[in-house]
């Protein structure tokens, strides 16, 4: 777990979750709900907040804008860039 998220930015993160996975169940939003259930998998073991490329730790404040976030900033510009 990135180990600057206080415990306070954690629980409002693990709010946002569940508020984005409700928005994401009533609208039939398969694809949403697994990458809003990956991120609580993720939080739950510890694990939330780091990228899943190298590991460093995603910002909080990426992570408030989009809670499911998979990537630091610089590895999803480098996903990104491959995509494209």
């Amino acid at each position: 777990m990135s180990s600057s998220l206080s415990a306070q930015q954690l629980a409002r993160f693990r709010q946002k979750l569940e508020s984005h996975m409700a928005t994401a169940e009533a609208a039939g939003d398969k694809q949403q709900q697994q990458q809003l259930q990956a991120a609580m998998t993720r939080l739950r073991a510890g694990e939330y907040g780091c990228c899943l490329s190298c590991g460093e730790e995603i910002s909080a404040a990426k992570l408030a804008h989009s809670p499911a976030a998979e990537l630091c900033n610089d590895c999803q510009s480098l996903a990104d860039d491959s995509d494209g």
